[in-house]
């Protein structure tokens, strides 16, 4: 908290949206790793259906970077 909130403009944005890949792909990873591992078919569903969700703000998030 204390470096991001050290940075302004452009510094800020740029090391928000480098985190917030670094989070989104951490999370995609780990959510597929559980869904195979996982026998509860509740919290199996839950991960299947958010995969494609996380996934799909990595690309975002990666489209505002360039």
């Amino acid at each position: 908290v204390d470096k991001m909130a050290a940075l302004t403009g452009s510094e800020f944005d740029n090391a928000y949206i480098a985190a917030m890949i670094k989070g989104h792909k951490k999370d995609a990873k780990a959510f597929k790793a559980e869904s195979t591992a996982t026998q509860d078919a509740d919290i199996k569903s839950f991960l299947d259906k958010s995969i494609p969700v996380v996934k799909s703000h990595l690309q975002h998030i990666k489209a505002m970077k360039k």
